[in-house]
């Protein structure tokens, strides 16, 4: 019998396994290829969000710094805000401050046009009186020209009254009585030497008017107050006291001792009111020998420089020592230069005191 050999078939062959290795070969490299082109991508899209980053970064900072500004710039607006409305609420206070000095000027000019409408009715009949006792014979009178009607009695050739039991004369010792010009007294006489200031021919003319007034004068009992920035009796030891005008030996000493005080510092006239007021009995007349607006009272403390506004203030401080109704105040005002306001003031005291006001002319009382 014939042995046949059965043929064994071979499912995976040489071929076969050369295919699978190239096909994984294949995949791998696409694989490296893929790999590596991912990871350029990778990088490329790193380097762009990097460089974003940086410029979001930049764009921050850049807000960051506007904020700063900003946040500066709103505190500043707060703070000129806060100063504007300072700025207004000092604006309304001076508004308010000038509608009341408005209110007051207003109140002062009318009480003024009745006091002007006073004074030519007074003034028409002063000169009626003085036409009739220019007509006609008088009655001797004594020392004055001529009795006026009622109890006071008048020099008519200077406006002062000269009646009254007791005359008080307060004599302003501060250093512009020395001189007319505020140059000189400010040059010359603040440094000069008492000797100097004594010898001044504004003062000796003051001195002058005071012993014209002695002489002229009815009053029983007299004083002299000086008053600069404190207020002092012309004979030391007096003060508070009346003097007895016909002692003539005491009146010559009172006369002298206006030698012993040269004009010096500023003047406080209320100061010199309150010790007038202190006299017991008052005085029926009080005479003012000045030159100008007090620049001091004791009401009212002002700077170094006194302005002319801050010099009426004293001034109303003072008037208001005197009670209404009281007693004349006749004011002798001596020129000096710089107090526009000065003449208008003393006018007021003296039309609200039924007193007078005499400006002398060069020369008098000689």
């Amino acid at each position: 019998m014939k042995s046949t050999k059965k043929k064994i078939k071979e499912t995976f062959g040489l071929s076969f396994l050369d295919c699978i290795c190239c096909g994984f070969g294949a995949v791998i490299l696409l694989f490296v290829l893929t790999t590596r082109e991912d990871g350029k991508t990778v990088s490329q899209m790193t380097g762009v969000f990097e460089a974003e980053v940086e410029k979001a970064e930049e764009q921050l900072e850049e807000k960051r710094l506007n904020l700063s500004k900003l946040v500066n710039t709103i505190e500043k607006t707060e703070m000129k805000i806060v100063e504007v409305a300072g700025l207004g609420k000092k604006v309304i206070e001076n508004i308010k401050e000038t509608k009341r000095e408005i209110s007051e000027k207003n109140k002062v000019a009318a009480a003024q046009v009745k006091e002007i409408g006073e004074l030519e009715s007074e003034l028409k009949r002063v000169e009626e009186e003085i036409s009739r006792q220019q007509s006609g014979p008088t009655k001797d009178t004594g020392k004055s020209i001529r009795p006026s009607i009622g109890s006071e009695r008048r020099h008519y050739l200077t406006g002062l009254k000269v009646d009254g039991e007791r005359s008080l004369l307060l004599v302003d010792t501060s250093l512009s009585m020395l001189d007319t010009s505020v140059i000189n007294v400010a040059q010359y006489y603040r440094h000069a030497d008492p000797d100097q200031k004594l010898q001044s021919a504004k003062w000796i003319r003051v001195l002058d008017s005071i012993d014209w007034l002695l002489a002229t004068m009815e009053s029983k009992e007299y004083q002299i107050y000086l008053y600069n920035e404190n207020v002092r009796s012309a004979l030391p030891g007096s003060e508070g006291t009346w003097l007895n005008a016909k002692d003539v030996e005491q009146v010559q000493e009172v006369a002298h001792c206006f030698w012993n005080y040269p004009p010096e510092g500023g003047s406080n006239l209320e100061k010199a009111f309150k010790f007038a007021m202190q006299l017991n009995p008052k005085p029926d007349n009080i005479y003012i020998f000045t030159d100008g607006l007090p620049n001091h009272s004791d009401s009212f403390v002002s700077g170094a420089t006194v302005s002319t506004k801050e010099r009426l203030r004293h001034f109303n401080f003072a008037m208001q020592q005197i009670p209404p109704r009281s007693m004349p105040v006749n004011t002798i005002m001596f020129p000096f230069q710089g107090e526009p306001d000065a003449p208008f003031a003393y006018w007021r005291l003296a039309h609200k005191t039924n007193g007078s006001f005499f400006v002398p002319a060069d020369g008098w009382p000689n």
